[in-house]
């Protein structure tokens, strides 16, 4: 058995539902949508390639890192050697000139919502 409701033919099924939904729309507008809580999730600890003993003083290093939530392109790279303030960096960064020794290079990544990564800490020497 068809019938004919909201001006299309449907199944006999079916004729109920779309029958509940003309009577919701005839109740009038939707005045209040809830919203669902979306939870930022921080992205992924950076990940450092890059010599961790070298004699090059101006060494460089690239940083890889997903974020659970969102898009790569929307991370910001935040990076540093041997302070506790970090600066802006990008995905590929060489530093200025090192001293021989040893070093520390902390790097950490933000996503566009503001959740922040742990802190990758990465141990390098300087030879001489």
């Amino acid at each position: 058995m068809r019938a004919s409701i909201c001006g299309v033919v449907v199944a006999a099924g079916l004729a109920a539902l779309c029958a509940a939904g003309t009577a919701a729309l005839a109740a009038g507008p939707v005045t209040h949508v809830a919203r669902a809580a979306v939870k930022n999730l921080p992205p992924k600890k950076p990940t450092v390639r890059g010599p961790r003993t070298t004699h090059d003083r101006t060494p460089t290093y690239k940083f890889f890192s997903k974020d659970p939530d969102g898009k790569v392109e929307a991370l910001r790279i935040w990076c540093g050697f041997d302070i506790v303030r970090l600066h802006r960096c990008g995905w590929q960064w060489t530093p200025k000139r090192l001293r021989p020794g040893k070093h520390v290079l902390r790097v950490r990544i933000v996503d566009g919502r503001g959740a922040r990564s742990a802190l990758a800490v990465v141990r390098v020497s300087i030879l001489r």
